[in-house]
């Protein structure tokens, strides 16, 4: 209510009620896993218009026994972007939301260049993901989940990391990256991005 415009959530990882070891919460509770975000924040993927742009916000995690979550856009999911694709004119800028990254280049910037991501770092099936969009105006995919920040440039789209407010989750800057969130100034079919210190101070134990 203090924002004074719209919010769109998309859902992370720890939206997901219930799935981290000791969280206490039983399978069977009636909003163990997505259910608690649905009832109370959003739906898990949606699209709406701003300024001429069609924003489509996708659910990028995937509750798994194995490894309590990976990053995977479901079938289900799939055949509403293209559903929402036949309707759209191929002109339209398209924005992507997804809390887990698309696209990063994390690992081998950090640990080495032959350094594999895993499951649960990037979406598994980007690529067919975004192989949807071959034949639209795809400008912007907007990805979170690694608390830094990177613009990865790849045949007409921007791939956004943008941060996180948590920085080293609450105990100061990541990897140089403050406390912040990510800031997208739209000019007609144009945009710029910026990353805003939210000048939050850790307050060390005495």
């Amino acid at each position: 209510k203090e924002f004074g415009m719209p919010v769109y959530n998309t859902l992370g990882n720890h939206e997901i009620f219930g799935i981290y070891d000791g969280s206490g919460v039983p399978k069977d509770h009636p909003e163990y896993g997505k259910v608690m975000y649905e009832n109370r924040l959003a739906e898990r993927y949606y699209s709406f218009d701003h300024k001429g742009w069609r924003f489509m916000i996708l659910d990028g995690v995937e509750d798994t026994e194995r490894s309590k979550y990976i990053g995977r856009v479901d079938e289900e999911q799939m055949d509403w972007i293209r559903e929402e694709l036949s309707t759209l004119d191929k002109t339209t800028p398209i924005v992507l939301s997804t809390h887990i990254p698309l696209l990063s280049i994390f690992t081998q910037y950090y640990y080495g260049n032959v350094t594999p991501h895993d499951s649960g770092t990037v979406v598994v099936n980007a690529k067919e993901v975004i192989d949807l969009f071959a034949d639209h105006n795809l400008r912007l995919v907007l990805q979170g989940h690694l608390h830094t920040v990177e613009d990865i440039y790849v045949d007409g789209i921007h791939f956004v990391t943008g941060g996180a407010v948590s920085g080293r989750w609450w105990s100061g800057a990541n990897r140089g990256y403050e406390e912040g969130f990510l800031m997208v100034h739209v000019d007609g079919e144009d945009f710029e991005w910026e990353y805003v210190d939210y000048l939050w101070e850790v307050e060390v134990p005495r």
